[in-house]
């Protein structure tokens, strides 16, 4: 990786030096870049690296205002973006989904090797991308629930009943009784006598049991454990 310009942007002083003092040693030009400078990315945009990795972990969402920087005035600058850990909170997924749409090179967790980062520069310099096994994996987790949830609202789309009316079936079918579902919803009793009122008039129904049934039968609710419906 000779003559390779290596720019680095991280939230922790001593990853910064370490990784540049690495990336160095293996004949980098790298240097490091602190985000809390006022003018960090007019820095990244005078060094013209070739590479910039960058911390998802910067605090609110630098990480992705400097990745867009680089996409909007770096075009041919790769970006790798380094993850902080396994257990990525929504907010972090969501900002993993982001840079995807933005258009980054490659995801390396920061417990990866530093074989690893160096895999994925490789990659990304070729123009392939590069991604931790891990976070594939978790990608792919949140692509299934985002299809589980397309799907089930394709199903209920045409379903008289609401959103709440359905979630409220959703507990009678786990055998909880309208006192129980009240407790799990934070809604008075009586507002789970009025949802289930409504639920039975528009499907119909002559009791919970049928309309259990009718939503079972259209997936619109799948019980977990199959349905022991309380009578109220």
């Amino acid at each position: 990786m000779r003559d390779l310009r290596l720019g680095c942007v991280h939230r922790n002083k001593l990853i910064r030096e370490c990784l540049v003092s690495a990336m160095r040693a293996g004949g980098c030009d790298a240097r490091e870049v602190d985000h809390d400078r006022w003018n960090h990315c007019q820095e990244i945009e005078k060094f013209r690296p070739h590479v910039v990795v960058v911390d998802l972990g910067l605090p609110q969402r630098s990480s992705l205002e400097i990745v867009k920087h680089v996409r909007a005035f770096l075009k041919e600058v790769k970006i790798i973006v380094l993850i902080p850990c396994k257990s990525l909170s929504a907010y972090d997924r969501q900002k993993v989904l982001e840079s995807v749409g933005l258009g980054v090179h490659g995801f390396v967790l920061e417990e990866s090797s530093l074989d690893e980062l160096r895999d994925a520069i490789g990659h990304a310099m070729e123009g392939r991308m590069f991604c931790s096994p891990h976070i594939v994996g978790s990608m792919f987790a949140d692509l299934a629930s985002l299809t589980r949830e397309a799907s089930w609202a394709g199903r209920t789309r045409t379903s008289k009943l609401t959103r709440r009316e359905l979630e409220v079936l959703k507990w009678v079918a786990e055998g909880l009784s309208n006192k129980q579902v009240a407790g799990r919803l934070s809604l008075s009793i009586y507002t789970i006598k009025n949802h289930i009122h409504n639920i039975l008039k528009k499907l119909e129904v002559e009791d919970r049991l049928a309309a259990v049934e009718h939503a079972v039968d259209q997936e619109w609710i799948t019980p977990v454990n199959g349905y022991v419906v309380a009578q109220r």
